[in-house]
């Protein structure tokens, strides 16, 4: 599966989603067109913010070109941050080696590919129950929600990242998504 088609997610019969990756699929229930559009902004919002959208992205710069599990699980080390914690964060999301693991990893979604990433950030959208609030384009509150999880959206809003609030938000309005 390219790269866009995983970004493309499936609408089938107007009412759910279907993202594929290897022998695996995730689905979820959508009510809406604007439900499918608000999923796909808020996804594009967080491989920017996360990756500057870069499915092959190591944290702290670098690349990876073997998509068959995750990096930290085919020899790569992980980067030391500056305050000494080490990370393995990689691919569009930032995924752990940890989170990767924890989400069932390739035996679940069957590589580490788009659709792969894709598939597991909905299931982060899920796990940290903020999958309906994207959907209903509740924008703020999921953001502040999946702090958490990703750290972009927390140095968003404590105003230490490059990109701004507004900016986050202009770049969810400009990939289709709306705000309740």
């Amino acid at each position: 599966m390219n790269r866009e088609s995983a970004i493309r997610l499936a609408v089938l019969a107007g009412i759910g989603i279907l993202l594929i990756s290897g022998a695996r699929a995730t689905a979820t229930y959508l009510e809406s067109e604007q439900d499918a559009a608000n999923l796909r902004a808020f996804l594009a919002l967080i491989r920017q913010v996360e990756s500057n959208n870069d499915y092959n992205a190591l944290v702290m710069g670098g690349s990876f070109s073997d998509f068959s599990d995750h990096p930290a699980l085919l020899g790569w080390d992980g980067v030391r941050l500056a305050d000494g914690r080490l990370t393995t964060a990689a691919g569009a999301y930032q995924i752990t080696r940890t989170t990767w693991k924890d989400l069932g990893g390739a035996d679940r979604y069957g590589s580490f590919d788009p659709a792969a990433q894709d598939a597991a950030a909905m299931d982060l959208l899920k796990r940290r129950g903020a999958l309906n609030l994207v959907k209903a384009g509740q924008y703020d509150t999921a953001v502040a929600r999946l702090t958490n999880e990703w750290e972009a959206f927390a140095r968003i809003l404590a105003g230490t990242f490059p990109v701004t609030p507004e900016g986050a938000r202009a770049i969810y309005a400009d990939a289709g998504g709306a705000f309740a």
